[in-house]
């Protein structure tokens, strides 16, 4: 799903062995079962790192013990620079087309997606990602039609070295926290997103702001959940319901179109690195004006990816707040991802995987670790703590 292109890619260092290992067939159970509801008859499809062998193989064992079928997919970092090198672009479409061929053998899909290597792509022509990215829109259709469930464990947040380096933490920290959000309670992440989509119902204007100098007013659709579980009636409604990330907590809805007026200062991520304090004006719900702090090669390099992209980027699209309370940052830290409880994201692009009808293959995700929202006047987010009344 193109939200992958949304997730951090931002490691530039092999990753060390941990100082305590996780629990991989506990955590392996739990994907498979509480997490994907895998049936007898499925056909699981696990994909990552070869060096995320260890967990792949505990998935693939704990599918065919519910009578499933299970397929094991590894490549391994520095794949995707040597394509880009050596296999000419004429050839991009090939994988899409083959890729459409399988998914009316799939049922559950699950994506370990480890980045040990965000520079796999830089320097490329942003005109062929942008077109071998458009070629995958055919097998997101056909996956949505046919209720794929997508599972991806990452989130932004997969413990490597360079991940940790980008988010300013120590592996260590990175670490805890992430294992601290797939073992979740997700019965409490689904009553704690409740009340929030509670807090803001549909025609309230929502105001939000950040130190940096965010200041921007709009008005969402209806919230969605990414609490974890992809229950039966998840199942049947299909669509932007069968898709989870974890470690999981987010609450998302769609901006209403034409709404969002205003500025977000934030920083973009870039191949491992920030392009620090960009300006996106948005006027009548889309990009009006994209405007750097200062001047730099990484910025327009990155706006060369944007231009190249097509119709539909200019989106102000999607609303995101973390409400995962066991994904807990230093003290001090403000972590750019989705679910810590109280973060704030901002997107742009392609907005399916939130119940949209947008299928442009780009999107943009601006993280406001500090941001404070107000909805219809009442502060919801408070300088990036999250404020919901007991019930």
């Amino acid at each position: 799903m193109f939200r992958s292109f949304l997730l951090l890619a931002i490691a530039l260092l092999a990753t060390p062995s941990l100082a305590a290992k996780p629990d991989l067939k506990a955590t392996a159970e739990k994907l498979v079962g509480e997490v994907a509801n895998v049936q007898e008859g499925q056909t699981v499809w696990i994909s990552g790192n070869v060096t995320d062998a260890e967990l792949a193989s505990e998935i693939a064992h704990a599918t065919r013990k519910r009578g499933a079928v299970a397929y094991v997919e590894l490549d391994r970092t520095g794949m995707a620079k040597r394509y880009f090198a050596e296999v000419p672009a004429k050839f991009d479409a090939a994988a899409a087309k083959a890729a459409l061929k399988r998914v009316p053998l799939e049922d559950v899909l699950i994506s370990l997606s480890r980045s040990d290597d965000p520079t796999e792509t830089e320097g490329v022509d942003p005109a062929r990602l942008a077109a071998r990215a458009e070629s995958f829109k055919a097998i997101v259709d056909a996956r949505m039609k046919k209720k794929v469930v997508i599972i991806d464990v990452g989130n932004g947040m997969f413990p490597t070295a360079s991940t940790a380096k980008a988010l300013g933490l120590s592996l260590g920290d990175l670490d805890k926290m992430f294992w601290a959000g797939i073992n979740t309670d997700y019965k409490k992440l689904a009553a704690r997103g409740a009340a929030l989509k509670a807090a803001i119902a549909p025609g309230k204007e929502l105001v939000v702001k950040n130190k940096a100098g965010t200041d921007i007013k709009l008005r969402l659709k209806p919230l969605m959940l990414s609490d974890g579980v992809i229950s039966a009636d998840d199942q049947k409604a299909g669509g932007a319901a069968v898709m989870t990330w974890l470690p999981a907590g987010e609450a998302y809805g769609l901006v209403e179109p034409a709404s969002a007026e205003g500025k977000i200062v934030a920083d973009v991520p870039y191949h491992g690195r920030w392009i620090k304090g960009v300006t996106f004006t948005v006027k009548a719900g889309k990009l009006s004006e994209i405007a750097p702090a200062k001047p730099s090669k990484e910025f327009d390099a990155w706006k060369a990816v944007y231009d190249a992209a097509p119709a539909g980027k200019e989106a102000f699209s999607i609303v995101d707040f973390g409400i995962n309370e066991d994904v807990k940052p230093p003290k001090g830290k403000l972590v750019p991802a989705f679910v810590p409880d109280g973060s704030v994201t901002l997107l742009f692009g392609g907005d399916l995987w939130a119940g949209g009808t947008n299928n442009t293959q780009w999107g943009e995700a601006l993280f406001l670790s500090d941001a404070t929202v107000t909805v219809d006047g009442k502060v919801l987010v408070d300088n990036g703590a999250l404020k919901l009344e007991a019930k």
